[in-house]
């Protein structure tokens, strides 16, 4: 069930962009728009990612992405 619950969250998230979109995008150039949008998505996997071990994110990051440096 909390599989679900955060399903319908993450959905409403991205399904409410579009309406603040069409409000701001009269305001805002739509480059600048896509880059706030940006920001915000990093600084949100930022504070996720700070919440992880790194045991657990350093054996994928060397597997995806080859980066044996990390130790």
């Amino acid at each position: 069930m909390k599989k679900y619950s955060l399903l319908l969250i993450i959905s409403f998230i991205w399904g409410s962009q579009f309406f603040f979109a069409e409000l701001v995008t009269n305001d805002v150039n739509s480059i600048s728009l896509s880059a706030l949008k940006a920001l915000i998505g990093a600084i949100c996997l930022s504070v996720i990612n700070l919440f992880q071990s790194r045991k657990t994110t350093q054996p994928i990051l060397k597997n995806i992405f080859g980066l044996h440096f990390l130790k």
